[in-house]
């Protein structure tokens, strides 16, 4: 499935530094007409607590499409800077088709599980 491979590329992406103007342009239609790039990146900026680890690494376990949406079961792993403390989370994100490409539906709805 040609929309396999796309989606794949996409969220490495994505993923890849955790650049919130990245994450904005990867952000579907309807996420973008709710909130503009700037509030966006300055929430992800002030939020992002990934930037208090090291060694984080984002892996995709299971890619589920169905027409033009997607369910990706995804794991990260890091650790904390200040400790031994590290991080092995599962989460689901949901990307739709659109316009051609895959867009994340929704950067804030992401379930950890």
């Amino acid at each position: 499935m040609i929309k396999e491979p796309l989606l794949k590329e996409r969220i490495e992406k994505y993923y890849a530094d955790q650049d919130p103007r990245i994450i904005w342009q990867l952000s579907s239609d309807d996420f973008k007409r709710r909130t503009t790039e700037r509030e966006y990146t300055e929430y992800f900026e002030e939020h992002n607590y990934l930037k208090k680890m090291k060694d984080v690494v984002f892996s995709i376990e299971e890619m589920n499409i169905a027409g033009n949406e997607a369910r990706v079961k995804m794991r990260i792993q890091a650790g904390a800077m200040d400790s031994n403390t590290k991080i092995n989370e599962v989460l689901y994100d949901y990307w739709i088709f659109e316009r051609g490409n895959w867009y994340m539906r929704d950067p804030g709805r992401t379930e950890y599980k």
